[in-house]
């Protein structure tokens, strides 16, 4: 099997920028709970934090900062990559408060799939995949028929 390299990229769509900004809601919102809870809390309960409330809110934020940053490059670039490649697997998995679809392909590994890539995907054929690299979202899976020839002739 021939393993192709990356054949072009593709501007963002407005939907796939929103879906990566929506990333920083979170974001946003744990920042404003750590600045309540550093300000406004101990004056309405009259005592001083619980000194695990602030950690646990900064662990979370981190978190989420993390997750973002990566919605953030591939924002940034503008650009989702365009590859073919071979779906190995799909499955649907609940990581922590996260339910997603995932596909673990041959060459890119595991990436989560949007709902309308999901409904088209079978394992054992070969995609030509939209994806965003850095938060490792296929956003469109297109059947590659010659793809598909060649690795079943392997």
């Amino acid at each position: 099997m021939s393993t192709a390299a990356v054949d072009t990229a593709v501007p963002l769509t407005a939907y796939q920028k929103m879906w990566l900004a929506s990333r920083f809601i979170p974001v946003i919102f744990f920042m404003a709970a750590l600045i309540f809870v550093l300000t406004v809390l101990p004056n309405l309960i009259g005592q001083p934090l619980p000194p695990l409330l602030p950690v646990f809110l900064i662990v979370v934020l981190l978190v989420l900062i993390y997750g973002a940053s990566k919605s953030l490059r591939d924002l940034l670039s503008g650009v989702a990559l365009v590859e073919d490649d071979e779906l190995v697997k799909i499955g649907f998995t609940h990581e922590s408060s996260d339910s997603s679809r995932y596909g673990k392909f041959a060459r890119l590994g595991r990436l989560k799939i949007s709902g309308s890539a999901y409904k088209q995907a079978h394992a054992g054929q070969t995609y030509r995949i939209c994806y965003s690299p850095a938060s490792r979202i296929v956003w469109s899976l297109e059947p590659n028929a010659y793809w598909s020839s060649v690795i079943g002739k392997n």
